[in-house]
C-alpha cells in the first residue's frame, strides 16, 4: 500500500471522527437545552399544579362561603320578620295600664294566633309576667330576662324555657309607655320554625346546616345527620376531630374575631368542609357542612383542563411555547380587564357609584359630537335645603340621601342614558334620542313624579325635595358648556319660583 495510502486512510479516519464529534456536539446543543427546558417545565408545572390546587380549593370554599352568607341573610331576615307583627301590638299594649288585663290577654292571643310564636308573655321589670293564656309566670331566673334591655329588641336561645320546658328562640321586645315605664314582651318560637328558610334553597348533594349561638349551643340543625352536632356542641366536636393544626388555629382566630371561616375536618370516617358565617342576629352564626366527597368531585371537575394542559406540555417543547403564549394572552387579557376596572373606578363617584363630574362631562360631549342633530335633553337636579338636612339629620344621613338618590336615578332611567353627580347635591341626567315634544313632556313628568315619590333612609323615610332645570339639545344649546349653562339657568328659575319644581330654559313647565 505504501506510506501515501496509509496517510490517506489516517486522514479519512480522523475526518470521520471529527464529523462524528460535530454531530454529537450538534445533538448535545439541541438535546441539552431541550432537557433543561423540559426540566424547567416540570418544575414550573409542579409548582403551578400545587398553587392551582390551592386556588381551586379557595374558590370552592369561597363559593360555599357565599352560599352560607346568602342563607345567613335569609335566616336573619326571617327572624326579624317573625318579630315585626309584635311591635305594633307592643306599642298598643304599652299605652294601657295593668288593670286592662282582658285587653292584654286578647292582644296577646291575637299576636300568638297571627305569628309563628307559640307563646307570648308580658313581663315587668321584676320578671313577673303573664302568658297569652292568662297564666302567671316568673321570668326572673331566666337568662333572657337577665339580659333583656329597654333599648331595642333582642333574640335569645334557651334549652328549656320556664313555661313548657322546651328549647326555644325568644325575642324580647321592649314596651316603653308614655310614663317611661318599660315592660317587655317575650315571643317564643320553636327553633324548627327556621327550617322553611333553609329548605327554600335548592342545593344538590349532601349538606348539613346548624345555627349556633355565642355559647356554642346548636339552636337548630338540619340536612343529613352528622357526628359533628351529636351533643349539640359544634366547636367541641370540631376540636375533637382531625385537622391540620395551623388551619384550625387560623379558623379559630377568624371565628373569635369576625365569626367567619372555613375548615376541613375528619371524625370517625366522616370528612367535611365546614363554612361558618355571621348570622347577623346577636352573636349567632350559621354553620354549613359539605360532604368532602362533593368537594373532591368539584375539584376534579375544575382540574380537567389543567391535566390536559400538563400532558401536552410535557410531550412537546413547542406546546410549552404555546402554553407560554397562552399565559401571555391571559395575562394581557387580565391586564386589559384590570385597566377597564381602574378606568371604571376613575369615572365613578365614590359616594353614589354613578358617573362623576369628569366622566359625565366627557360622555355627554362625546355623544353630542357624534350625534350633533339628535335631539336630547338635560336635567340638572339640586336637592332643596341640603345644608339643612346635614345640619339637622347629620352628614351621614345627608350622604345616605345623595347615595340613595344616585342609585334610584340610575335604576329609573335607561342604561344608555347618562346619569352623573356634578358635586355636592347636584346631579345631571342626559337623556339621549328624545325624538319629539311629546316625549320631552313625558320625560319631564317622569322626573317630577320620581322626585315627588323619592324617599331615603333605612328606618326614617325622609322625603327630600329637589329643584330641576331642563334644557333641550340642540334647540336650546349646541355644546355641552352652553347646554349646561341653559339648564342651570332653568334650575335657577325653579329655585326662584319656590323650589320643589321643574323649569325649562325657555318656558315654565
Amino acid at each position: 500500500m505504501g506510506f501515501d495510502g496509509l496517510g490517506k486512510r489516517l486522514r479519512k479516519g480522523l475526518f470521520e471522527k471529527g464529523m462524528l464529534k460535530q454531530e454529537e456536539m450538534n445533538f448535545i446543543r439541541i438535546a441539552l437545552p431541550s432537557a433543561v427546558m423540559l426540566l424547567v417545565i416540570c418544575v414550573i408545572l409542579t409548582n403551578f399544579m400545587k398553587k392551582n390546587h390551592e386556588l381551586i380549593q379557595n374558590r370552592i370554599e369561597d363559593k360555599f362561603s357565599k352560599i352560607a352568607e346568602e342563607y345567613a341573610l335569609l335566616l336573619s331576615n326571617d327572624l326579624e320578620t317573625m318579630t315585626q307583627v309584635g311591635k305594633p301590638i307592643g306599642i298598643v299594649m304599652s299605652q294601657y295600664t295593668k288593670a286592662d288585663a282582658q285587653l292584654f290577654l286578647a292582644l296577646g292571643k291575637t299576636l300568638c294566633d297571627n305569628s309563628d310564636a307559640y307563646e307570648v308573655v308580658i313581663a315587668n321589670r321584676l320578671g313577673k309576667g303573664i302568658t297569652n293564656a292568662g297564666t302567671v309566670v316568673d321570668l326572673s331566673g331566666e337568662s333572657y330576662y337577665q339580659d333583656a334591655t329597654c333599648t331595642d329588641h333582642h333574640f335569645y336561645y334557651t334549652k328549656s324555657e320556664c313555661i313548657f320546658g322546651k328549647a326555644a328562640i325568644v325575642a324580647a321586645l321592649p314596651m316603653i309607655s308614655s310614663d317611661n315605664v318599660c315592660d317587655t314582651m317575650y315571643l317564643y318560637f320553636h327553633p324548627e320554625s327556621l327550617k322553611d328558610s333553609i329548605q327554600r334553597q335548592k342545593l344538590t348533594g349532601k349538606y348539613m346546616y346548624a345555627i349556633v349561638d355565642e355559647s356554642d349551643n346548636v339552636i337548630w340543625n338540619g340536612g343529613y345527620d352528622s357526628k359533628f352536632i351529636a351533643n349539640k356542641k359544634y366547636l367541641e366536636n370540631v376540636q375533637d376531630a382531625q385537622y391540620k393544626k395551623n388551619s384550625y388555629e387560623t379558623f379559630m382566630n377568624r371565628i373569635s374575631s369576625n365569626r367567619k371561616g372555613s375548615l376541613i375536618v375528619e371524625k370517625e370516617g366522616e370528612k367535611k368542609l365546614f363554612v361558618v358565617t355571621q348570622l347577623g342576629i346577636e352573636k349567632w352564626y350559621l354553620v354549613l357542612g359539605i360532604d368532602y366527597d362533593q368537594v373532591k368531585t368539584m375539584k376534579k371537575e375544575e382540574c380537567k383542563l389543567e391535566r390536559s394542559m400538563v400532558g401536552r406540555l410535557i410531550l412537546s417543547c413547542i406546546l410549552f411555547l404555546t402554553f407560554i403564549s397562552t399565559m401571555t394572552i391571559i395575562h394581557k387579557s387580565q391586564y386589559v380587564e384590570h385597566s377597564k376596572r381602574l378606568k371604571s373606578k376613575a369615572e365613578t363617584d365614590l359616594l353614589t357609584e354613578i358617573n362623576n363630574k369628569i366622566s359625565t362631562e366627557l360622555k355627554i360631549k362625546e355623544y353630542i359630537t357624534q350625534n350633533p342633530n339628535s335631539q336630547s335633553m338635560m336635567f340638572i337636579i339640586d336637592v332643596d335645603n341640603f345644608k339643612k338636612i346635614n345640619d339637622t339629620m347629620g352628614h351621614a344621613f345627608g350622604d345616605q340621601v345623595l347615595r340613595t338618590l344616585g342609585q334610584k336615578l340610575k335604576a329609573e332611567f335607561r342604561m344608555s342614558d347618562i346619569i352623573g353627580r356634578m358635586g355636592g347635591d347636584e346631579f345631571v341626567i342626559f337623556l339621549k334620542d328624545i325624538s319629539d315634544d311629546a316625549l320631552i313632556e313625558k320625560e319631564a313628568n317622569r322626573i317630577v313624579r320620581f322626585i315627588n315619590e323619592f324617599t331615603a333612609g333605612d328606618y326614617i323615610k325622609y322625603s327630600a325635595t329637589a329643584s330641576i332645570g331642563a334644557a333641550v339639545f340642540p334647540r336650546d344649546a349646541k355644546s355641552f358648556d352652553s347646554l349646561y349653562k341653559t339648564a342651570d339657568l332653568a334650575l335657577y328659575k325653579a329655585k326662584k319660583r319656590g323650589k320643589n319644581q321643574l323649569a325649562f330654559f325657555n318656558e315654565i313647565y
